[in-house]
């Protein structure tokens, strides 16, 4: 069951390659890299809206039923 519409998708997609890619790029990495590991749990962070929107699941919505997309009609 997909619980993600096309915006919601569209927004966690690219979101989620800034979060991942920002502790990482040197020029953006100037407030992170004092981070120290913490910098990947932001990555982890933006792998999981990747996860996200690549797959349409998301298991918080699930939880509580919440939904982005049109329930499909049979």
């Amino acid at each position: 069951m997909t619980y993600a519409g096309s915006l919601d998708r569209t927004l966690r997609l690219g979101l989620g390659a800034v979060v991942v890619a920002y502790p990482f790029v040197p020029p953006l990495s100037g407030v992170p890299a004092d981070w120290g590991a913490s910098k990947f749990a932001v990555a982890a962070v933006g792998v999981m809206m990747l996860g996200t929107a690549l797959f349409s699941v998301c298991p918080v919505c699930a939880t509580f039923g919440i939904r982005a997309r049109p329930v499909d009609k049979p």
